[in-house]
């Protein structure tokens, strides 16, 4: 006998409810912060309004009338009226009225506080008498800045770009310059620190150099700005957990699976988090929708960095990419095997109020190479990758995507995203679920990444030993043997590690860390002295990335290269 309910028998909290609870601990604020010095900049905009328009009408008296003065006073007025009948003739004159109507309306409204009508006519022509000996007097200050010799013309400042300096954090982070990394990342909290992906960014790397109160303030900033982020409540629950705050922890935990149940990543960390609880019930039952969730593959959605990841945790990227290029054809193997139902489709999901929102393409582990490969990602919006590269593995039949283990591709996708949040602990847990939870010897991918959490780790001997059991695997993968490069780096084989580097760079499908591979095999042929081959690596690193690092190197290699002729 067998029975199913078909409510449960304790009603799930609606998500208002939950969003109330979190707000109690981290309450919301707007994104935008409110804005201070309106009035200063309104007045700024008005002396500047009228210096351009006064340099407007003086290019349009020098064009009627030639550059030479008026004789007297009957001819100065007759130009005047000349000029006035040019400007509304050709409809100049309204056009320089619009302009300063709503330069001399942001006056009134952030220096006088005025928003709304009189009621008063005295009050009123009081007002606009006030209103107009000051703008007068502004006037001539506008004037005199513009005409003045002696005050040079304020420069614009650059504006800063922040998907830049995410960039050149990343590539500091490669050569362990935490320094210089944390710098970018506080000068893009300090340029848009209402933002929530930039304090997320820095909580992320805060986690990196071990600096948990300080994530932990940073994942709250995120989640007060936009309480829809995942990723955020996510590491934030984490953190809670390590903090032994359990109470807390569970209402952002259940939050983040209540606005994404289609979430594989918030299912299984919220079973990580009952599992450091010792709450077997809860964990076993996020664990088990997880599963549910990977088998019905229509809304699995994972979490992406915006602009991907160069630093050495982008390697899903590649793997989702290679998989494209069997999607034409795995309709027409369904129908052939007559299999053709939502266990063999792909969907794309779009979620998250943010930015920049969109739609992504997520994998399984199993199609993505052959073996149990996850897709990554870590930001609240699922959006496009990369453009796919035109690498495609063997393809993998629907009868071996059926006897993949769903619950070892559930934790191999989700360490994938912890290691790429430098979450070590929980992704450690992840790996020891794969190797309990099935009987068969674990795939290429459990290898690869407890290889990163030993590289995250500085045991660069034991990311070897593992790098080279997946590389038997799959002698093919760009992401092994950068991985396998990066670590002959670090042990100071640089012999080894430039035909590592050599050999990913020379596959057909890029590595997800190109740029990073790039960097460190143009600084082993330096310091070899091949400065030409170090010139071409450096330059390649230009075409795609540019950045002050690559362009040094660029330099100092051609330098090089002229002094040895």
């Amino acid at each position: 006998m067998e029975a199913e309910l078909l409510k449960p028998l304790v009603p799930q909290r609606p998500l208002s409810a939950l969003a109330q609870r979190v707000s109690e601990y981290i309450p919301q604020r707007a994104a935008v912060p409110r804005r201070e010095g309106g009035a200063e900049r309104a007045l700024t905009g008005f002396r500047d309004v009228t210096a351009t328009i006064s340099g407007s009408l003086l290019m349009e008296y020098r064009d009627m009338f030639g550059w030479g003065g008026a004789g007297g006073g009957a001819d100065i007025d007759e130009r005047k009226r000349q000029l006035l009948q040019h400007l509304n003739s050709n409809g100049k004159y309204h056009t320089f009225k619009e302009q300063l109507k709503h330069a001399v309306v942001g006056v009134v409204r952030e220096r006088y506080g005025n928003r709304t009508g009189f009621s008063d006519s005295a009050h009123c022509h009081a007002f606009l008498s006030s209103l107009y000996t000051f703008l007068s007097d502004q006037l001539h200050v506008g004037l005199h800045q513009a005409t003045s010799l002696d005050n040079p013309p304020e420069t614009t400042p650059t504006p800063v770009d922040f998907d830049l300096l995410k960039h050149f954090a990343t590539e500091a982070e490669d050569f362990q310059d935490y320094q210089l990394a944390e710098r970018h990342y506080q000068e893009r909290v300090a340029g848009g620190g209402h933002v929530g992906q930039y304090w997320y960014d820095y909580g992320v790397f805060c986690l990196l150099i071990g600096q948990l109160d300080k994530a932990e303030q940073c994942l709250k900033e995120a989640i007060a700005l936009d309480q829809k982020m995942i990723p955020a409540l996510l590491l934030f629950g984490m953190l809670s957990a390590i903090g032994e705050r359990f109470d807390e922890g569970s209402e952002v935990m259940e939050l983040a699976t209540t606005s994404d149940p289609s979430n594989i990543i918030a299912w299984c960390m919220r079973g990580l988090f009952y599992e450091m609880q010792t709450e077997r019930v809860l964990e076993e039952m996020c664990y088990e929708e997880a599963v549910r969730v990977w088998r019905g593959r229509k809304e699995r959605t994972y979490l992406t960095i915006g602009g991907g990841r160069e630093g050495g945790g982008r390697e899903e990227d590649t793997i989702r990419a290679r998989d494209s290029h069997r999607e034409g054809t795995r309709e027409e193997e369904e129908e052939r095997d007559g299999e053709g139902g939502e266990g063999e489709r792909e969907a794309t999901t779009g979620s998250g109020p943010s930015t920049t929102p969109g739609e992504q393409q997520d994998l399984s582990p199993a199609e993505a190479s052959g073996t149990d490969e996850p897709t990554a990602s870590s930001k609240v919006e699922v959006h496009p990758e990369a453009p796919p590269t035109t690498e495609a593995p063997p393809t993998t039949s629907g009868d071996e995507r059926e006897r993949e283990d769903p619950r070892s591709a559930v934790f191999l996708q989700t360490a994938s995203f912890l290691l790429d949040v430098h979450a070590l602990k929980f992704a450690e847990m992840c790996l020891g679920h794969v190797v309990t939870s099935s009987s068969s010897p674990p795939p290429s991918l459990y290898h690869l990444l407890a290889a990163r959490l030993h590289l995250h780790r500085g045991h660069y001997s034991q990311a070897r030993d593992c790098l080279t059991s997946a590389l038997q695997t799959d002698i093919q993968s760009s992401w092994a043997w950068s991985l396998l490069g990066h670590t002959h780096y670090q042990l100071g084989e640089f012999p080894e590690a430039q035909q590592a580097f050599e050999r990913c760079l020379l596959l057909q499908t890029p590595p997800p860390n190109q740029h990073s591979a790039l960097l460190h095999l143009a600084h082993i042929l330096y310091n070899e002295k091949k400065f030409s081959q170090a010139k071409e690596m450096y330059l390649r690193a230009c075409r795609a990335s540019p950045s002050g690092l690559t362009w040094r190197g660029v330099g100092v290699a051609c330098y090089k290269v002229s002094h040895a002729h």
